[in-house]
């Protein structure tokens, strides 16, 4: 049996990007784990006849989807710093896989998915060509729209088969921001997640669009509450999730900084 009062919690903050992004949550998951015994990293083992190693990931991503803001909670039979944790797990993860930060948290902290109920998204537009975008100021007005309406309504594909969802009370925010200017042009996004129908960032997206989207990962129907039916074409789509948050009050708190 291992000796619990040895253990300790290092939580880590990952990037998936890249060819990277269209990794499963579950070959995410296993990469990570090989990427521990490779590293030599001391993960405590479950108990049992099968032990694995008590790693503890945040909310699953869709495949396609990069992000800066994937979670994992790591019980170590030993304290290492979290300088030294992030070293040997990149040099033993696969190219377009990093830890961002690590640090000791407290064992008494709730899992990461447990806590957190908010995501941020940032989606990134380019031109169908070569040119400078000119249609900015329409995408702030959808955007506008959207934020002013009182429902929005997608229907998404389930098991049981088509479902309509309204997921504008989960939208927090939603903004178009141009970086200098230039090519793209990106939206940003804050959901909340984990109650059910949580938004899904290619689902808002073609709500804003009004359209077919090239390389938008997934597959979904959508039907945007506007009376404007022209689509605005675009070139490529980029999706990031940049973000898991605990809300407190009016304030979105990293996991790395709140577990309690």
């Amino acid at each position: 049996m291992q000796a619990r009062l040895m253990q300790v919690r290092m939580r880590a903050r990952l990037a998936k990007l890249d060819m990277a992004r269209f990794t499963s949550h579950l070959d995410f998951m296993r990469t990570i784990g090989r990427a521990t015994r490779r590293a030599g990293i001391p993960v405590a083992l479950t108990e049992g006849f099968h032990p694995h190693y008590k790693i503890a990931f945040g909310p699953a991503l869709g495949s396609g989807i990069a992000s800066i803001a994937e979670y994992a909670d790591f019980i170590l039979n030993c304290r290492i710093p979290g300088e030294e944790f992030s070293r040997r797990m990149n040099c033993a993860l696969p190219v377009g896989f990093e830890v961002l930060e690590a640090r000791e948290v407290p064992l008494t902290w709730k899992s990461i998915s447990s806590v957190v109920d908010a995501a941020s998204y940032e989606m990134g537009l380019w031109a169908p060509d070569e040119g400078p975008w000119r249609v900015v100021e329409e995408l702030r007005r959808r955007v506008k729209a959207i934020l002013e309406a009182p429902s929005l309504t997608v229907t998404r594909q389930t098991e049981k088969g088509l479902k309509e969802l309204d997921i504008r009370p989960k939208i927090l925010d939603l903004d178009v921001v141009e970086k200098d200017g230039n090519d793209p042009v990106f939206l940003s996004m804050i959901v909340t997640i984990g109650d059910g129908g949580t938004p899904r960032p290619e689902e808002v997206l073609q709500c804003i669009l009004s359209g077919r989207v090239p390389a938008l990962p997934g597959q979904v129907v959508s039907r945007a509450e506007s009376s404007d039916p022209h689509p605005i074409a675009v070139g490529r789509v980029s999706i990031t999730r940049t973000g898991l948050f605990l809300r407190k009050g009016r304030d979105l708190v990293s996991p790395m900084e709140a577990g309690e």
